[in-house]
């Protein structure tokens, strides 16, 4: 086109040279690009790529909104054989943070990994040669969940499947990791003929001594008192001692053997009282101890004698010879002992192991629980979150401790934990109720109702610290609290200055500071107006209601689930349960009515008048500790003290409790009262003044 003809378009002169200058290098431009497509052309002609189908994929690709990657279609190299994946831990349920050595982990796995090959991964992430912060991995069971933490992976899906099927961007898998608390005996049962017969015992049954966990046995135990046999405290020799077998799994509890004739007494120093040979024990057959591995609740199984001999001769039965293991620091050899074991299979758990014995002909004389007396209260709670447990006649053995049970440790076991849950996780003065705390759920409030339930059930035991009201709610509903026990409980929840300062409030107008601290109590409890007098009682019912029935709510809920037959079934009515407190509750003259002594001489009288005295000067702490020290129990379940009188003198000289008596032995050489109540004050007041040291 000449200038003329462009001029018709573009009038200004300078515009129609910059045109023609754009369309001169537009064209040298274009003939670049030909030059380029050609060089793409040959580029592609040597990978395979056809052209025409390139064009459609990306066709393809724009009307579905997705970046295809045609260059890998015939690049089989390009293509990933590994893919990310994300791991991390839960424990018991609860996931890990990365302090308590869980974390996010963020891996490569082949493509071809199955749920095995991860948890074989995750098993080395989070368990670094065998250990973490929970413990061993021997001592878990371990599986693999998914992204919603749901055990639904199939054994033989891949990784690579499994981002095909989700379309996730990174998938996430957990450890699941729980502690073992199960084990059968199969294997036990079936012993090789030649280990057995040659007396060789494998590595795998080595006892393991440690103290770190509770344990549970059921059935009798060789060695263990009858009644009959506790009358007097013995010295433990070499010749007291019982024989026992135990046949124990790779574990962490502690070996227990138990010796023939045995008493306690809280005293630290062993008794001089003559022994006197007993009567041999009946006959209890031989017994077979289990250990189960873990952690937090090491559980013995004994398989007691058969109800009958005649059980014994079930042609199916093989008799079968267990030799002692090697002995070690806690335990010495003991001869070889002959068993008939029954063919069905036993478990380790206290149910199960109730059940079969059952079924087999056994018969299940008790249970008996070994706590540490440090962490009683949480042993304990773990121990009856099982239901069954109401069903079984308990015997309990401080670990670390000595002494056997003939009620007076199980009532040392319900005093121990109802003073501890009581000053730690209740709130008020002379009477209290249950605090709810975050690390307490249903699980644990109602094992605290169990233990309610048991303690009344096998010993008449009862809290008399916890709150009439409560108790009446516990047992009848929130409906049967009259008003006059509610606030009755309430003058014993306040302290006692408090108290006081109502009850004046009650009959007369307060001025000045003392209205100032009425005003303050009700601001502390929660109470939302400014009464007069009139209307204060109404006011502090309400305010009773919210602190003894409302806050607790969740707690009385889940304890009356599992208490609430039981002691429907003991009192009639809100009159009964009344009484009990009054009952149970000591005082000076109640306990110096238990006492039963029988002095011969005037120094004998003497000491006994001593003690009386000393008796009366208590307050209601000091009673309780004094009931405790000599019976076991805080409270008054007991029907009376056996007085003993013993001719100890000099740095020998001290008081002796058998809580299993109970029975007190008294020096008769006190010359004066002080000298008795300073004994006895430095007895009481010693923070082992309840341990069992005296077999």
């Amino acid at each position: 086109m000449d200038d003329n003809s462009l001029a018709t378009y573009i009038p200004i002169y300078g515009d129609r040279i910059a045109t023609r200058r754009f369309c001169s290098e537009y064209q040298r431009k274009g003939e670049r690009d030909v030059q380029r497509q050609t060089l793409l052309q040959k580029l592609r002609r040597k990978m395979g790529i056809d052209k025409n189908q390139e064009e459609s994929d990306q066709e393809e690709s724009y009307s579905t909104r997705k970046h295809s990657k045609a260059y890998l279609r015939n690049n089989k190299l390009a293509v990933r054989k590994t893919g990310k994946v994300e791991l991390g831990w839960i424990h018991e349920g609860k996931q890990q943070r990365k302090k308590n050595g869980g974390g996010t982990r963020r891996v490569d796995v082949p493509k071809e990994a199955k749920k095995s090959d991860i948890l074989s991964i995750a098993k080395e992430l989070f368990f670094p040669n065998g250990q973490s912060k929970k413990g061993k991995l021997e001592d878990f069971t371990c599986n693999i969940l998914d992204y919603q933490e749901d055990d639904i992976l199939e054994e033989d899906m891949t990784v690579g499947e499994l981002y095909s099927l989700l379309k996730m961007g990174i998938l996430r898998f957990y450890l699941c990791t729980k502690e073992r608390k199960e084990l059968t005996i199969t294997e036990l049962i079936n012993v090789p003929d030649e280990r057995v017969e040659n007396d060789e015992p494998e590595e795998k049954n080595n006892f393991s001594e440690s103290s770190n966990s509770s344990e549970v046995m059921v059935g009798s135990y060789t060695g263990e008192p009858q009644a009959w046999q506790l009358a007097d405290t013995l010295p433990l020799s070499s010749d007291d001692e019982g024989e026992s077998v135990s046949f124990n799994l790779p574990s962490t509890s502690q070996n227990f053997v138990s010796p023939v004739n045995q008493s306690f007494s809280n005293n630290s120093a062993p008794s001089t009282s003559t022994p006197t040979e007993n009567p041999a024990p009946p006959d209890m057959g031989p017994v077979f101890v289990l250990s189960n591995l873990s952690n937090d609740e090491g559980n013995f199984v004994i398989l007691g004698q058969p109800s009958s001999a005649h059980n014994l001769a079930n042609p199916n039965s093989q008799p079968l010879t267990i030799s002692t293991l090697p002995s070690t620091s806690s335990l010495t050899e003991q001869p070889t002992h002959t068993f008939m074991l029954p063919a069905p299979n036993v478990s380790s758990s206290v149910s199960e192991a109730h059940r079969n014995t059952e079924q087999s002909g056994f018969e299940v004389v008790n249970v008996s629980i070994k706590l540490h007396r440090t962490k009683l209260m949480d042993e304990l709670i773990t121990q009856f979150k099982d239901p069954n447990i109401l069903t079984y006649p308990l015997k309990f053995t401080f670990i670390d401790e000595k002494g056997a049970d003939a009620d007076g440790i199980s009532r040392d076991v319900y005093s121990a934990f109802w003073t501890e849950f009581l000053d730690c996780l209740a709130e008020g003065q002379d009477m209290r109720v249950p605090l709810l705390t975050p690390k307490w759920q249903e699980e644990e409030w109602k094992s605290v109702g169990r233990i309610l339930v048991k303690g009344f059930q096998d010993h008449g035991y009862f809290p008399c610290r916890l709150a009439p009201a409560f108790t009446v709610a516990l047992v009848f509903g929130e409906h049967s609290v009259s008003p006059d026990l509610l606030f009755e409980s309430l003058l014993s929840y306040i302290s006692p200055e408090e108290r006081d300062l109502v009850n004046k409030a009650l009959l007369d107008d307060l001025l000045g500071d003392e209205h100032d601290e009425l005003i303050d109590l009700l601001d502390r409890m929660g109470a939302k107006s400014i009464p007069t007098r009139e209307n204060l009682k109404a006011e502090l019912l309400n305010v009773a209601h919210k602190l003894i029935i409302q806050q607790p709510k969740y707690a009385l809920d889940k304890m009356s689930q599992v208490a609430r037959t039981t002691f429907a079934h003991a009192f009639r009515s809100q009159l009964n349960i009344v009484e009990m407190y009054e009952n149970m509750k000591p005082t000076a003259r109640k306990v110096l009515k238990l006492f039963e002594a029988s002095p011969a001489t005037q120094a004998e009288s003497q000491s006994l008048r001593y003690l009386q005295q000393y008796v009366r000067g208590l307050d209601q702490a000091g009673l309780r500790k004094f009931l405790r020290f000599t019976t076991g129990s805080d409270v008054l379940c007991i029907k009376n003290i056996e007085v003993l009188f013993t001719s100890l003198d000099g740095v020998a000289r001290r008081p002796v409790a058998h809580t299993c008596g109970p029975v007190l032995e008294l020096p008769w050489t006190y010359l004066s009262f002080p000298e008795l109540r300073v004994e006895f004050d430095s007895i009481l007041s010693s923070q082992r003044c309840f341990d069992m040291d005296i077999v």
